[in-house]
């Protein structure tokens, strides 16, 4: 019966589903977050959470956990399709046995919720079955999770092992296999003796695929020279295969390192590992940083060095993950993009341009280059179709990516895109100051649609997002892909070492692509407005435009 109603919504309100209704945007206030409908009215709330000093929102279980008074609270998210499309919100469960909580996370599988109460708590590190609420495991902690030490404690996919980060960099894994006898029946507590130890971790993350687990860690260690017999530290990079821990299936020594940073594609099966040594004294006043590309399923280790001298400022890996990108390099910066089967760069994308983010499309399509932090806020789009690969590892010269569309974005601080890869969504957020804060949207193509400005504190602005894996959701499912086209006027008003091919159009969506799809925020579209788009180009209408 379900079915039945959205196919029917899906036939005749095509126009009103696939457009401007399905984007919805959290916005994080000072004491409150609330949702707002995107490009319909950008100052009506669709639900408020007052009063709120934590929120975040789990778009795979489409669930929203928020702290008011200390208190967790358990919500869900739909789509309602009753009149249009809009959002619910319910209420599913308020924690009140759970007081002062100020972190929380959902394990991978959505089995469990952990949290952090104040230390004033006594096992203030809890774990709890999310459904039954039942408490499955308590410990002591003393981190506060704004250290860089949370989430404290990582579970795998699969509900096998649990990982406790300890004070002093050490970890604590227990496993959770024939922990709970039955589904049905009360979880039992977990033994909180761990099964193994680890010492001396900089960082750790979790990997599975084809039902196996693997534990990656960056960490100190001390051997012993054969010849003097004098103590050797090293950092390295440990591979363990679950629930295997005292022998690593790969371990390779790495440049030395005070900090480092994790990045796993969507599939975890390869890892960006990025070391930084604060030591400017030697070659380089921001340090020594390396970057190492990992294939966890063959155990190769590569280290990606050569591309250009500077800094590396982001690494992204595709969604379909035939390739990742690297950012690097003194401004103006360069970007890179490398095959992940082999390792090696296929070409430079961009250069010349004062950039350190990339942000890649969920359909890979569309690359956005973004200058964050002193920059400023400069966004470029490239057409990302070509996948065309260089086998013998040199990157290509003067072989950019087509730039599609320029922006500005002054001041942001993070940019997101929709999941129909159609929208950017940039928050300017000043936690400290009540002015020129906003959120502003523009087409993949930089084609500014819509903007908010805040006269007070916001700290952060994103996408509300949908499981498109749900059958309840096809409702909002794309079934074609649209031509992705150059915004002509943007490259007019600014210019680049890129500005080689800024007027290429091009129709990447087959024989049966159709055309750019018009984002409108204004609810009464003519049909003189629809003409607009015989000639292929899409136009893009705002409450300012007629």
């Amino acid at each position: 019966e379900k079915s039945n109603e959205i196919i029917n919504l899906e036939g005749v309100n095509n126009k009103i589903i696939t457009l401007k209704d399905q984007y919805f945007t959290l916005i994080k206030g000072a004491n409150s977050f609330y949702i707002t409908q995107s490009l319909v009215d950008l100052n009506k709330i669709v639900f408020s959470f007052e009063g709120f000093t934590h929120l975040n929102c789990f778009s795979k279980f489409q669930t929203i956990l928020g702290v008011q008074q200390g208190i967790l609270h358990y919500y869900t998210y739909t789509l309602d399709s009753s009149n249009g499309l809009s959002l619910r919100v319910d209420l599913i469960k308020k924690f009140d046995q759970l007081n002062q909580v100020i972190a929380f996370d959902i394990s991978p599988s959505g089995k469990y919720i952990i949290l952090i109460q104040h230390p004033s708590e006594g096992n203030n590190l809890k774990i709890i079955h999310k459904e039954s609420s039942t408490l499955f495991a308590e410990f002591k902690s003393t981190i506060h999770p704004g250290s860089g030490g949370w989430p404290q404690i990582k579970i795998d996919l699969q509900d096998k092992i649990l990982i406790r980060r300890k004070a002093g960099n050490s970890l604590d894994i227990y496993s959770l296999l024939n922990k709970e006898v039955n589904s049905k029946e009360p979880i039992t507590e977990l033994n909180t003796t761990p099964d193994s130890s680890l010492t001396d971790v900089y960082d750790y993350e979790l990997s599975e695929f084809n039902f196996e687990s693997y534990l990656l860690t960056v960490r100190t260690k001390t051997t012993e020279s054969k010849k003097d017999k004098k103590k050797i530290t090293n950092h390295v990079i440990s591979l363990f295969k679950v629930p295997v821990f005292d022998k690593p299936v790969l371990e390779t020594a790495v440049s030395q390192m005070n900090r480092v940073k994790i990045v796993l594609s969507k599939s975890r099966r390869f890892a960006l590992i990025n070391s930084i040594s604060d030591d400017s004294s030697k070659d380089s006043y921001y340090g020594n940083t390396s970057l190492y590309f990992l294939n966890i399923e063959t155990l190769k280790l590569r280290k990606l060095n050569g591309l250009k001298e500077g800094p590396f400022h982001d690494y992204q890996f595709s969604n379909n993950e035939k390739n990742f990108y690297i950012c690097v390099g003194h401004q103006p910066s360069s970007t890179f993009c490398v095959d992940t089967e082999t390792g090696l760069t296929v070409k430079e994308i961009c250069r010349d341009y004062k950039v350190s983010g990339i942000r890649i499309s969920p359909d890979d399509r569309v690359i956005a280059l973004i200058g964050f932090g002193n920059l400023r806020g400069e966004v470029i789009s490239l057409d990302n179709t070509d996948t065309n690969s260089n086998s013998k590892g040199k990157p290509k010269v003067n072989d950019f990516l087509p730039v599609i569309g320029k922006g500005d974005c002054f001041g942001t601080h993070e940019v997101r895109w929709s999941q129909d890869s159609k929208i950017l969504l940039s928050g300017v957020v000043s936690p400290y100051l009540m002015v020129d804060n906003e959120t502003k949207y523009l087409t993949y193509n930089c084609e500014n649609i819509g903007k908010k400005i805040f006269n007070t504190n916001i700290y952060d602005a994103k996408f509300i997002e949908f499981d498109l894996e749900n059958p309840l959701n096809s409702i909002i499912k794309e079934k074609d892909r649209f031509a992705i086209e150059v915004n002509q006027e943007s490259l007019k008003k600014t210019t680049g070492s890129n500005s080689t091919n800024p007027g290429k159009t091009t129709n990447t969506g087959g024989n049966n692509a159709t055309k750019a799809v018009p984002i409108s925020t204004n609810k009464k579209s003519s049909s003189s407005n629809n003409s607009n788009l015989a000639g292929g180009r899409p136009v893009f209408f705002n409450s300012n435009k007629k």
